[in-house]
């Protein structure tokens, strides 16, 4: 995993494990919990244009520490209390 980003409102958060700069957008590949827990593509432009109460806005969290999937996955967990 490479990037985590969050909704500061909801449990959602996706980790990004790869993406790239494709005509002028930003589509990653990754892993999202949301209602449901999948692997898939989302992309940067669809994350911004998310507005929450107040206007809040998806973050990038900025203390992340990049690793394999299953250590991230489960500090994750440990973390949610799950």
């Amino acid at each position: 995993m490479h990037a985590k980003f969050f909704c500061p409102w909801s449990n959602w958060t996706w980790f990004a494990t790869e993406g790239m700069n494709e005509d002028g957008e930003f589509p990653f590949f990754g892993y999202a919990i949301g209602h449901e827990e999948e692997w898939g593509y989302f992309a940067l432009s669809e994350m911004e244009a998310i507005r929450g109460p107040g206007c809040l806005t998806l973050e990038r969290d900025l203390h992340f520490k990049p690793g394999p999937f299953s250590q991230v996955i489960e500090q994750f967990r440990r973390q949610r209390g799950g």
